[in-house]
């Protein structure tokens, strides 16, 4: 399967479980529009993908900075 034919599934992937659960709102709010722009990965994964998520997400929405331990 293409990388874009996959990328297309997985947006259509995330339409449809937003329709199915009747929270379609959601696809207005800065985390999913981020996902369905692919402007940060569809999955957190853990360790160090976790962190860098995180990070995204903190500088990008919130503006802020994280200490990483």
């Amino acid at each position: 399967m293409e990388k874009l034919q996959l990328i297309d599934n997985l947006k259509q992937a995330v339409q449809q479980q937003v329709e199915i659960t009747g929270q379609q709102d959601f696809l207005d709010l800065p985390y999913h529009k981020a996902i369905l722009n692919r402007e940060i990965p569809l999955n957190i994964g853990g360790g160090i993908g976790q962190e860098q998520t995180c990070s995204v997400l903190c500088l990008t929405f919130l503006h802020c900075k994280i200490r990483v331990s």
